[in-house]
C-alpha cells in the first residue's frame, strides 16, 4: 500500500511540475507575442527576415530616386516657363516699329532670363545626383538580388548644351564699330583707332558673326560668344606676331601669312578694352584701314533666330518632362511591388513566429484547470496517506 501511494505521489508531483512549466512558458509567449520556435522554424524566419529587409532597402532606393526626379521635374518646369517668357520677348522685339533702345532694354531682360536657366539646372540636384545638368542617368536598384538585371536606369535630361545655345541668343543688334584716324600735334605717324562696342554686354558676337579690318576677318566660332575686348586683342596679337591664326581668314582668300606680312609692314598694333590702336609704320598720312562689322545678323534676324531656337528647345524640354514622368510611373509601380512582396513575406514570418493570443489563452485556461485538478488530487492523496498511517498508530 505504501509503495502504491509513493508511486502515485511521484506521478502527481511530476504532473504538477510539468503543468507549472507549461503555464510559465505560455505566459512568456503571451507577453512577448512570439512563439518559442524550434531550430528549423528559426532558420526559415531568419531567411525570410533577410528578404523583408531587402525589400525595405529597395523601397528606400526608389523613394530616394523619386526625390531626385521630382526636383528635376520642378526644375524643368521652371526652365520651360522661362523659355516661354523669352520666346514672348523675342516675338515682341521682332517688331520693326521697335527702337534700338527699346530692343536693348528687352534684351537685358532676355539675357537675365537666359542666365537663370543654367543656374536652375546647376542647383537641381539631391545629394549630388542631378538629372538635368549631366548626361549621366540615375541607376536604381529595384530588386533584392542586386544584379544588373534588377537595376533600373532613369535617363538624364541634360540641359547644359541647351543652356549654352540659349546664352548665345540675343534679340537686338550685334557688335558695332567706329574707325577714327588722328595724329598728335607734330606727329608724323598716323594713328587709327578702331573702337568695337558691345550693344549687349553679355553677347557681342555669336556664332558666324564677323569683324573685318583691312581684309583680315575674325569670325566667332560656334558654341560660344566673343566680347569686343577679345576681338580687339585677337587683331592686335595677329598684326604683331602673326598668331593666333584660329578663327581668322582673309576677304580675298590670300594666305594668312601674306596678310600678316602686309599688315605688319603698315602698322604696329595694341589693344585695350575693346579699342584696337593701329599706328602707321611709315610717316605721313594715308587711307585709314577699312572696318566692316558683319550685318548679316540684324536685330530682327536675331529675334527670328531666337524665336525659332526657343520653340525647338521648348519641345526638347517637353520631351524631357515626359521621359521623367514615365520614369516616375515605372518606379511607382516597382515601389508598390516591393511593398506588396515585403508585406507578404512579413505575413508569412508572422504566421510562423507570432502567437494566436485567443488560442493560447484557451490553452492557458486548460493548464490552470489541470493544475487545480492536480492540486486537488495531491490534497486527497495526502489525506488518504494520513488516514492509513492513523490505523497503524
Amino acid at each position: 500500500m505504501n509503495n502504491t501511494i509513493t508511486g502515485l505521489a511521484t506521478t502527481l508531483a511530476s504532473g504538477v511540475n510539468d503543468v507549472q512549466k507549461k503555464i510559465v512558458e505560455t505566459q512568456v509567449q503571451l507577453a512577448a507575442g512570439k512563439r518559442t520556435l524550434n531550430p528549423a522554424e528559426n532558420g526559415v524566419v531568419t531567411r525570410l527576415t533577410a528578404q523583408v529587409l531587402g525589400y525595405k532597402s529597395v523601397e528606400k532606393n526608389i523613394v530616394d530616386a523619386q526625390s531626385v526626379i521630382d526636383v528635376g521635374q520642378v526644375a524643368l518646369q521652371s526652365i520651360a516657363d522661362i523659355m516661354v517668357q523669352m520666346k514672348g520677348l523675342s516675338v515682341q522685339s521682332s517688331s520693326v516699329g521697335f527702337a534700338s533702345t527699346d530692343r536693348d532694354s528687352l534684351n537685358t531682360t532676355f539675357e537675365s532670363l537666359a542666365k537663370q536657366i543654367g543656374d536652375i539646372a546647376a542647383s537641381a540636384g539631391v545629394n549630388g545626383n542631378n538629372l538635368i545638368n549631366t548626361s549621366t542617368g540615375l541607376t536604381v536598384t529595384t530588386g533584392i538580388d542586386g544584379t544588373i538585371a534588377s537595376q533600373t536606369t532613369v535617363q538624364a535630361a541634360d540641359v547644359t548644351a541647351m543652356a549654352t545655345i540659349i546664352n548665345n541668343l540675343r534679340i537686338n543688334g550685334g557688335m558695332t564699330g567706329t574707325n577714327v584716324s588722328t595724329a598728335a600735334s607734330g606727329a608724323t605717324h598716323q594713328i587709327d583707332t578702331i573702337t568695337l562696342s558691345d550693344t549687349s554686354p553679355a553677347s557681342v558676337l555669336i556664332a558666324g558673326d564677323s569683324v573685318t579690318v583691312s581684309g583680315l576677318v575674325y569670325t566667332c566660332p560656334s558654341g560660344t560668344t566673343v566680347s569686343a575686348a577679345t576681338v580687339a586683342t585677337a587683331f592686335a596679337a595677329f598684326i604683331t606676331s602673326g598668331t593666333p591664326t584660329t578663327n581668322f581668314t582673309t576677304t580675298d582668300g590670300s594666305l594668312l601669312a601674306d596678310k600678316y606680312n602686309s599688315l605688319k609692314a603698315d602698322f604696329t598694333a595694341s589693344a585695350a578694352s575693346g579699342v584696337l590702336t593701329l599706328t602707321s609704320v611709315n610717316a605721313g598720312t594715308h587711307s585709314p584701314p577699312s572696318l566692316v562689322v558683319d550685318t548679316r545678323f540684324t536685330a530682327i534676324a536675331n529675334c527670328q533666330i531666337a524665336t525659332t531656337s526657343l520653340a525647338n528647345q521648348i519641345t526638347t524640354i517637353s520631351s524631357a518632362q515626359s521621359s521623367l514622368s514615365a520614369a516616375t510611373t515605372g518606379l511607382k509601380a516597382q515601389l508598390e511591388t516591393a511593398n506588396a512582396l515585403g508585406t507578404g513575406v512579413q505575413k508569412t514570418i508572422d504566421s510562423i513566429a507570432n502567437v494566436d493570443a485567443t488560442e493560447l489563452q484557451a490553452f492557458l485556461q486548460n493548464l490552470n484547470t489541470q493544475q487545480s485538478v492536480d492540486y486537488y488530487l495531491v490534497s486527497q492523496m495526502n489525506q488518504a496517506s494520513a488516514a492509513i498511517l492513523s490505523i497503524f498508530r
